[in-house]
Order: structure tokens, then C-alpha cells, then sequence
């Protein structure tokens, strides 16, 4: 009994080792986010499914920030914030607006199996992070800061569904 236990449990170790190598090569591309990544996957995640899940995710994230923004600008147009914030939290909202319209439509496309439009759609939204980035730079205000703090989140989980989206565009997955 023992010895026909033994090539079952090579074979198992054998498909561990490859799977831990899978979840190392689908993070790879992750940056500085490769914890985020891997402590995301397991041996046994449908990567379809959880590119899916985390780029809905990201698109929460991003919508709440453009929430935030979107009160932001009014009430530094109104006086109950910073007047100087106004030109940054106008044109961040919209390009978080327009963010989100890009992650859904990558989730979307993620769906459908249109992988590389996903991946464009996810850059397009990681184009519009760095435009707000932009758009506060320079900004000294205490509300500035948590834009640049929010900024920094979406990017890390863009970054994370860009990441595993392209490993999606490899012939494994396809």
C-alpha cells in the first residue's frame, strides 16, 4: 500500500512545485506589488476568474475615489475646503471618472476573453491615475496628500489585474 502511495505523492509534489512556479510567473510582472499578487493566488485559483474579480475590485476603488474627488471639488468650489484644491480635484475627478469607464470595460472584455483589450483598457486607466497624479503635483494641502495616497492604491491594483490579465495573454491560459 505504501509503495503505491509514493509515485501518487511524487506526482503531487511535482504539480505543486509547477503551480507554485505558475503563481510566481503570473506575479512577475506585478512591480512592487508582488506580495498584493501572491497573496492573492493560490495553487488552485482560476486565474480567469480572479483577474475578474480583482479588476471589478480595482473598479470599486476607483469609483469611490472619484466619489471622494467629485465632493472634493465641490466643496473646495463652494469654500468648505481649500480653494486651491479645486483645479486638482476637477481634473481628477474626471479622470477618475473616465477610469472607471476603462476598468469596467477591461472587466468586460476580461469576460468575453477579449484579454488584450483588456490589458489596453487597464493601461488606459493606469494613463489617467498618472494624469491625476500630475494634476495635484505641487498642491500643498492636507487633502492633496490622501488624492496621492488614493492614487497610489488604484495604481497598485491596476497594476495587480494589468499583471495578471498579460499572463492571461500567454497560450497557457488561452
Amino acid at each position: 500500500m505504501a509503495a503505491a502511495a509514493l509515485p501518487i505523492l511524487v506526482l503531487f509534489l511535482l504539480i505543486s512545485a509547477a503551480a507554485a512556479e505558475d503563481t510566481r510567473a503570473a506575479c512577475s510582472h506585478a512591480g512592487p506589488n508582488q506580495d498584493l499578487c501572491l497573496s492573492s493566488l493560490s495553487s488552485g485559483s482560476d486565474l480567469r476568474g480572479l483577474t475578474g474579480i480583482l479588476t471589478r475590485s480595482a473598479a470599486g476603488n476607483a469609483a469611490a475615489t472619484a466619489a471622494h474627488l467629485i465632493a472634493l471639488r465641490d466643496d473646495s468650489a463652494s469654500g468648505r475646503a481649500e480653494p486651491a484644491l479645486f483645479p486638482c480635484a476637477n481634473d481628477c475627478s474626471e479622470y477618475y471618472i473616465d477610469a472607471v469607464q476603462q476598468i469596467d470595460t477591461s472587466a468586460a472584455a476580461l469576460t468575453d476573453r477579449a484579454d488584450r483589450d483588456a490589458a489596453k483598457w487597464l493601461e488606459a486607466a493606469l494613463a489617467d491615475i498618472s494624469s491625476c497624479e500630475e494634476a495635484c503635483r505641487g498642491v500643498a494641502s492636507r487633502e492633496a496628500g490622501g488624492v496621492a495616497r488614493r492614487n497610489e492604491e488604484a495604481r497598485k491594483m491596476v497594476n495587480v489585474s494589468l499583471s495578471l490579465t498579460k499572463r492571461l495573454l500567454s497560450k497557457k491560459y488561452n
